[in-house]
């Protein structure tokens, strides 16, 4: 993975400068090709900001929300999106696979090269977190390569799945001005009846224990006649400050722009090794490492 993961600082240096960001602090970007550079996606812009995906696995697009300073009140769809809500970031992932796929391969997560490793104190805590918080996540540190990652059917808080026979169908009787209708910029609403049927898991939470079981995940399959809808969100990591929130010790203590090496959080998705899209999200405090010029300060 040296190569693929070699893209995070060669996009770095190819970014443009920090005046021209359109969301300043934030950069997201979308990588167009492993190991190469990205291009410029606008964040909780549904008019604009549908970001098209198109893999050898799967075709579809995503739209980003990410909490921006108050100056950046003008998009109205991030601020009904963030509304009575804690999380920082949302993620509305919909598309269809071009070949069947076993739900314990699709996968997602990050992937850096080398980290720093925080003192034993603080590791200990931010370890602890993680299993506390995101028991579900496979953590895999090496000496070259750190992995981050979760089966989706796990990791995603609301999946849909609609037969494209039936979509035909409602589009046919009910005109949309796309060929799939969009999903709701609020949220997605959780619907496995095409997977499950009416006996099995009804709400996210019964769906998301289902598939702790690795067997139950090699059991089913992404099929090729079928639309599906992801809706990811988080409310610990502020990609614009690059600061951990949700737990207010860890964020005094850790120092993530430190231990990533101003290497960016990603959006990754993968189909087993093959990488499906991959998005960065930049931030101004991240540029700040500069090879080892930064302590491990959280302020």
């Amino acid at each position: 993975d040296s190569a693929i993961l070699a893209g995070d600082m060669a996009q770095r240096d190819c970014l443009p400068p920090v005046e021209a960001w359109p969301q300043r602090p934030l950069l997201l970007t979308q990588e167009e090709e492993e190991g190469g550079g990205g291009k410029v996606v606008l964040a909780n812009d549904p008019e604009k900001g549908w970001a098209k995906i198109d893999s050898d696995v799967f075709e579809g697009r995503a739209l980003f929300f990410v909490r921006l300073p108050e100056c950046h009140a003008k998009y109205a769809a991030a601020e009904a999106y963030f509304r009575g809500r804690k999380r920082l970031a949302g993620i509305l992932l919909v598309g269809r696979f071009k070949r069947r796929l076993s739900m314990n391969d699709f996968i997602v997560g990050n992937d850096w090269q080398q980290i720093n490793i925080p003192g034993r104190s603080q590791k200990s805590l931010l370890m602890n977190c993680i299993r506390q918080f995101l028991p579900h996540i496979t953590l895999e540190v090496g000496p070259k390569c750190t992995r981050f990652f979760a089966p989706v059917v796990l990791d995603c808080k609301a999946m849909c799945a609609k037969p494209l026979a039936a979509m035909a169908h409602t589009t046919a009787t009910h005109p949309a001005p796309s060929p799939s209708p969009l999903p709701s910029l609020l949220g997605v609403e959780e619907d496995c009846t095409a997977i499950f049927g009416d006996a099995r898991p009804r709400s996210a939470e019964q769906r998301r224990r289902y598939f702790k079981t690795e067997s139950h995940r090699k059991a089913h399959y992404f099929e090729t006649d079928h639309e599906y809808t992801f809706e990811f969100y988080q409310h610990t990591m502020d990609f614009t400050s690059y600061r951990f929130l949700g737990i207010p010790l860890l964020g005094r203590l850790v120092n993530f722009t430190w231990i990533l090496r101003g290497q960016p959080f990603q959006f990754c998705l993968r189909a087993k090794s093959s990488v499906v899209c991959r998005f960065h999200f930049w931030s101004e405090r991240l540029l700040r490492w500069n090879n080892g010029g930064q302590k491990n300060d959280a302020h």
